[in-house]
């Protein structure tokens, strides 16, 4: 199978889309740390510490309350997991500028993962098949996903802080006490390998992401993680996962496990969008290739690419008719989890600078106009033109601009030219008042 820069860049998106959820799914370090004697002192000694420890059943459960803070938005979410082998249930509802998302995540029996999100009323479903192996071979901590192939969450208690440690220097803190239980706590700055790869992935960089490190604290009494933080600068808390109520070797029933789509929701399948075929295969040759080069033909300093399309009503859309204005194109799909994290951030900008010049154009890669068309009704913010021509990836716009990633977003002045692009919630404001000014 041909693989384009394109399905790889996918399946990079669908990495960090994955690995936010990652320390959840990969939290069943595994239980019954029995003490020793002598007290650690080294990373070494925790990791030797949790890999003697023995299986105390392969189900599990657990309260989880996660919080966040990146494209300047902070949420939170509080919610249960549950694992019976390698299979996953986390079931959370986040708080995101005050909208209630209600989430679940699923692997089922047959290892396929379930991602359901309810955003305003919309239900949107994802699907992964093969998720065990993409958790093994693609994620980009290294992986704490590892957890997820094998013979079962809760039997390798050493394997995510030891994986983590392939990515992160961590170093022994001492000791501390989460949720009532004493905890080892284990720190430390983001490997050279682990910056470099995130650097390589677009919807990182769109979003602001920057992992600089992380902290873990595992349980002394049973070796099952309490808290994990991935920092950003200044080793604040970029993601933070808190586990509660743990209880390890309990029943859980098999039903927690299986999943079917409401009904009349359509579902998106991230194997299809990755390209088709086999995981497996997409992983190897993602691996074998050499690192893509993102819109290598659209050059700051050179005229945008022209382009004549058509808005959600069929309206006529053309780029030349924006002459004179500051523009901001943005390409993006409400499939997209990193788009739509984007969306405050670009209505905010479009808020506070549509009056001095600024429009904006947002070119949808979705398939279906209705998916556009509800997503923009439950946000009336969005007042600016939406380009749609129903060829999502195979559309002429998207080859001119060489896009191979979304979010994705440019900067055009006043006489057409390109001035910034790759633009994140982080740079967006002081990049448009800088155009604004450019006069």
């Amino acid at each position: 199978m041909n693989r384009t820069p394109r399905a790889e860049l996918k399946l990079r998106g669908l990495r960090v889309l994955l690995a936010l959820l990652t320390p959840a799914m990969a939290a069943a370090l595994g239980p019954a740390l029995s003490r020793g004697a002598q007290e650690p002192r080294t990373t070494e000694d925790v990791l030797k510490l949790l890999e003697g420890l023995p299986n105390q059943g392969e189900s599990w459960t657990s309260r989880l309350e996660l919080t966040s803070a990146f494209a300047g938005i902070q949420s939170r979410a509080t919610g249960r997991m549950a694992g019976k082998g390698t299979r996953f249930r986390l079931e959370m509802e986040m708080d995101v500028l005050g909208q209630k998302v209600p989430t679940k995540a699923i692997i089922d029996r047959e290892g396929t993962l379930w991602m359901e999100t309810q955003i305003l009323g919309m239900t949107q479903v994802m699907k992964l098949a093969s998720a065990a192996t993409f958790a093994a071979e693609a994620a980009p901590l290294g992986s704490p996903l590892d957890n997820l192939a094998g013979p079962g969450l809760a039997q390798r208690p050493a394997d995510m802080a030891r994986s983590l440690a392939e990515s992160f220097d961590l170093t022994y803190q001492g000791e501390g006490v989460i949720d009532g239980q004493k905890v080892f706590i284990l720190k430390g700055a983001a490997k050279p390998g682990l910056l470099a790869q995130l650097e390589g992935i677009e919807e990182a960089r769109a979003l602001g992401l920057a992992f600089e490190g992380a902290e873990i604290a595992v349980g002394q009494a049973d070796g099952f993680p309490r808290r994990i933080a991935i920092l950003g600068p200044g080793a604040e808390p970029l993601i933070a996962y808190l586990y509660q109520d743990v209880r390890l070797g309990v029943e859980v029933d098999d039903a927690e496990f299986e999943y079917a789509p409401p009904p009349g929701v359509n579902v998106i399948d991230m194997n299809a969008l990755l390209g088709g075929g086999d995981i497996e295969e997409l992983i190897g040759e993602a691996a074998a290739a050499p690192e893509p080069q993102f819109n290598t033909q659209l050059k700051i300093g050179e005229a945008a690419p022209g382009f004549s399309t058509s808005d959600l009503a069929g309206r006529p859309l053309r780029l030349v008719d924006f002459r004179g204005k500051v523009v901001l194109v943005d390409f993006w799909a409400t499939w997209s989890e990193p788009s739509v994290a984007l969306r405050p951030a670009v209505i905010e900008a479009f808020q506070r600078h549509h009056s001095a010049g600024l429009e904006i154009i947002s070119i949808s890669l979705d398939d279906a106009r209705t998916a556009v068309s509800a997503f923009l009704e439950a946000r009336p913010a969005i007042t600016w033109p939406q380009a749609f021509d129903g060829k999502a990836w195979n559309s002429e716009i998207v080859a001119a601009y060489g896009v191979e990633a979304i979010p994705f977003l440019l900067l055009i002045d006043r006489s057409g030219v390109v001035l910034a692009t790759r633009l994140t919630a982080a740079d967006l404001d002081a990049a448009i008042r800088r155009a604004l000014k450019a006069d």
